[in-house]
């Protein structure tokens, strides 16, 4: 698990735990199509993880606007 640079990171995708997998998983996507599982507990993840919210809620709000 690490950190990775965040203009590389094209997508991220949040595992919660499951009945298989007692584990919380966070998993970037690179921009290059490669997967890096980070640290769910690190600050950098959660940083990512905020801005991703703000990004999606932004996304969200034009959504609306252009309807």
């Amino acid at each position: 698990m690490q950190a990775v640079d965040p203009a590389l990171i094209a997508d991220v995708r949040v595992h919660e735990p499951r009945p298989y997998c007692s584990k919380h998983e966070v998993i970037v996507i690179l921009k290059d199509k490669s997967k890096v599982c980070l640290n769910p507990e690190s600050d950098f993840t959660k940083v990512v993880l905020n801005i991703m919210k703000r990004l999606k809620t932004i996304a969200d709000k034009k959504k609306t606007v252009n309807l």
